[in-house]
């Protein structure tokens, strides 16, 4: 995509490409959507399951590639107005964190931040580990300046007609200049990014606290879905079967922790069942997910 941005005539071209290039990567990167059909497991036929799942997929995939386009126009306004220098991988950078992962993917303007480019490198264990410094947007800082250097090399050959000729170089000896010092800037950037990885990598673990013995008990008892998300979530029948399991189990070894599947308890019987519980074994911790309805806010809560 940079190597086609640098070589576009004008911003409106740099973009529609960049445009292209966001749709391409996100129908990609959100392709999970297509799992969630089938609904029926909702009671949603299947063939309206299999379309709210393209539609998904394709509305997710365009709203982020507009904003891929929006950042393909700001780069080439960028080095029209301050021209090519060393320092402009890392403005490029500085916007693509600043536009795609700070306002683009924030969820509060709109945005999905399941696409994130930092998340390509997952699987790149000693890249990774800066992340802890600044945030895992470091990442993508990285890989963007590095993409934009690298870039501007192919740009520099192609427009030489891959002629590595003494003339060649003479007439863009300040093009290959700026390039040179591009790359230096880059490739020192990513190998203080390997190093401190490989250091915290190799490091000797940390001796685990010394803890006593924390007896656990997990609880889960076959939910229907209707009784975990839908109509029947919020009767009180779940309460009571939870507390028919604790009694069960519980006279063997009072727990230290309880442990209840997210969903199963709703948020205004929460409350009633742990006191339950605690008139039965009052030394247990209760851990558990729940719902609630902010009436203030009239917004629902997990």
């Amino acid at each position: 995509m940079f190597l086609i941005l640098w070589l576009s005539n004008n911003t409106r071209q740099a973009a529609s490409k960049a445009f292209l290039t966001g749709l391409v990567f996100n129908l990609i990167g959100f392709r999970f959507l297509l799992g969630i059909h089938p609904l029926d497991w909702i009671g949603v036929p299947n063939h309206l399951s299999f379309l709210a799942s393209i539609a998904g997929l394709l509305w997710a995939s365009l709203q982020q590639a507009i904003y891929w386009g929006v950042f393909g126009a700001i780069f080439k306004v960028l080095h029209r107005v301050l021209g090519i220098n060393p320092l402009t991988p890392l403005q490029g950078a500085l916007i693509w964190i600043v536009w795609l992962e700070k306002i683009a993917n924030s969820l509060s303007w709109g945005g999905i931040p399941w696409t994130s480019y930092y998340y390509t490198q997952h699987n790149n264990l000693y890249l990774i580990q800066s992340s802890d410094l600044l945030g895992a947007s470091l990442i993508s800082f990285l890989l963007i300046c590095t993409n934009i250097t690298c870039a501007y090399g192919f740009m520099l050959f192609l427009q030489g007609e891959g002629k590595l000729t003494r003339q060649h170089f003479e007439s863009r000896s300040d093009q290959l200049s700026v390039f040179l010092r591009m790359f230096v800037q880059s490739v020192s950037l990513v190998a203080l990014s390997f190093l401190y990885g490989f250091c915290v990598m190799h490091l000797p673990p940390l001796k685990p606290a010394s803890v006593g013995k924390v007896e656990a008990l997990l609880l889960q008892k076959n939910l229907e879905v209707s009784e975990t998300r839908l109509t029947r979530m919020y009767t009180f029948q779940n309460v009571n079967d939870y507390l028919k399991l604790f009694n069960k189990v519980f006279q063997s070894g009072n727990p230290d922790l309880v442990v209840i599947p997210e969903g199963a308890i709703p948020e205004k019987h929460l409350q009633t069942l742990a006191n339950e519980m605690l008139k039965l074994s009052p030394q247990s911790n209760l851990i558990t997910g729940s719902y609630f309805f902010d009436s203030e806010n009239n917004k629902s809560y997990n």
